[in-house]
């Protein structure tokens, strides 16, 4: 039998303060104990394989690229299948990341026959198996975290994902299947050649094809493990940006809404504290990625580059920069619009300071005038002595008035 290893990205309810975390064994302990406790049917381990710097097997990847734990969600191998394409669940695993992110791993058994399995039945299968088996556990997760406000971050608390809602972090819905068929190189080559055409090949290395939703590994165990993990950060990456460009384009229809109300300042300036922060974050995680690129090590880096190549990842990612970058100029308007705003109230303020200085000098001048003795000296405080207060007053509102309304033409 053939297998074939599906990776499907959900959402799921595990979140970090990622600028935060230096200890990738400290976070992975703390979520192992947390599952431990509220999910004890559920086998939570650190992964198995070596990370930082020593050989060629380790990988120095970033924490914020570091899988979380590996959870073993139980299921009988075989009880789940799809007869009509003889495809079986054998097992799945599921990677818990950042950033309410995990990739889930089902492997499914083929038995090989005269037409190749779906692509659509294998995802409706992936996504029956993640709606049976990993959703009740997100659900679990979900209540458990809403509770206990401990270093984990409650759902409630995701600021740089804050349209999340309990529906989207429990339904365990894919954004995608990716497929990938694990062949030893011992199959015949009419049935290689068959495997090749499914894939579609968009990337092409010596043991490792790459289409856009389909893949095929050629080797042995340390070759199917290598492309697992290449395979893992790549999806994860791709997943996020997914999702940021996701939420970019939503606050851009929310940032456009707030505009056009009458009280759009405040609300709208709420607003772009909230986007420049996920802005901030979406630069993080693009120098995190390319740490992670750089950080990988022996196959695996070929393999990433080619996956990084053939899924267009860097072009996803500069369209991501691109509305993130609207969204600052929009900001940007929006915060020259508000110094503008701020300027006009205070040129208001001075001006009916100086309006009401205007009047006080008239008023002075009357009084004082009436009192100053003659001097027989023709000026100023004698017309002002001769003038009736009524018309000073009158005058010194006049003199306000041509003011004010220099002023407003002024600013329009």
């Amino acid at each position: 039998m053939s297998l074939i290893r599906t990776f499907a990205p959900i959402l799921f309810p595990v979140n970090w303060t990622s600028e935060q975390l230096v200890d990738a064994h400290a976070r992975t302990q703390l979520f192992i104990e947390f599952m431990a406790k509220e999910a004890p049917d559920v086998s939570a381990v650190a992964v198995d394989w070596p990370l930082g710097y020593g050989s060629l097997a380790h990988d120095a990847l970033p924490v914020f690229f570091q899988p979380t734990a590996q959870l073993s969600i139980p299921i009988t191998p075989g009880s789940e299948s799809d007869t009509a394409t003889s495809l079986q669940a054998d097992s799945v695993l599921l990677y818990c990341y950042d950033d309410a992110l995990a990739v889930a791993v089902i492997d499914l058994r083929f038995q090989p026959i005269d037409q190749l399995p779906d692509d659509h039945e294998i995802s409706r299968l992936v996504s029956r198996l993640l709606e049976r088996y990993v959703a009740p556990i997100a659900s679990t997760v979900f209540d458990a975290l809403s509770a206990d406000q401990g270093a984990l971050l409650a759902p409630q608390s995701y600021y740089n994902f804050s349209t999340y809602d309990r529906a989207g972090l429990t339904a365990c819905k894919p954004l995608w299947v990716a497929r990938m068929v694990l062949l030893d190189g011992r199959e015949s080559p009419a049935d290689t050649q068959r495997w090749r055409a499914w894939v579609g090949e968009q990337g092409r290395g010596d043991k490792l094809l790459l289409g856009s939703g389909n893949s095929l590994c050629i080797g042995d165990i340390n070759e199917h493990q290598d492309a697992l993990r290449a395979m893992l950060l790549c999806q994860f990456y791709a997943a996020l940006m997914w999702q940021l460009e996701s939420i970019f384009m939503q606050r851009l229809g929310q940032f456009n809404v707030h505009i056009n109300r009458s009280n759009r300042m405040r609300q709208s300036l709420r607003l772009a504290d909230k986007i420049e922060q996920q802005i901030d974050h979406l630069e993080y995680v693009s120098l995190q990625f390319s740490t992670a690129m750089y950080g990988t090590q022996g196959q695996r880096r070929a393999f990433v580059r080619n996956m990084v190549s053939a899924w267009q990842l860097e072009r996803q990612q500069g369209t991501v920069a691109q509305i993130a970058e609207l969204l600052r100029r929009r900001i940007g308007r929006l915060s020259a619009e508000r110094n503008a705003y701020q300027n006009r109230m205070i040129q208001q303020i001075l001006g009916i300071i100086g309006g009401l200085s205007v009047v006080d000098l008239f008023l002075a001048l009357t009084a004082f005038s009436r009192d100053y003795p003659d001097d027989e000296v023709p000026g100023l405080l004698d017309v002002v002595a001769q003038t009736p207060s009524d018309y000073m007053l009158s005058a010194s509102l006049l003199v306000v008035s041509v003011i004010a309304v220099v002023v407003v033409r002024y600013q329009r």
